[in-house]
């Protein structure tokens, strides 16, 4: 069962994936109060909307990603 688990390497990456996003969203939140984030909101809504998702979207995509790109780069062809 283990070794099943292991050797499902995308199952694994997801996992840590999401670990890492969960940590970083709570110990790096979105920066609400600054200023220049607090103007876009003001002058752009939408726009701010859109810049806030995306931020909670790369902290748990992007630790995927860097984790598929290692396990590729070992792989050899």
């Amino acid at each position: 069962m283990m070794q099943r688990i292991l050797n499902s390497k995308n199952l694994v990456a997801f996992v840590l994936a999401a670990a890492t996003g969960m940590t970083l969203y709570f110990r790096v939140p979105f920066p609400e109060g600054n200023i220049f984030l607090r103007v876009m909101a003001l002058r752009s809504p939408s726009g701010f909307e859109v810049l806030r998702y995306s931020y909670t979207l790369f902290l748990f995509s992007t630790p995927y990603i860097g984790s598929e790109n290692r396990r590729r780069s070992h792989t050899k062809f």
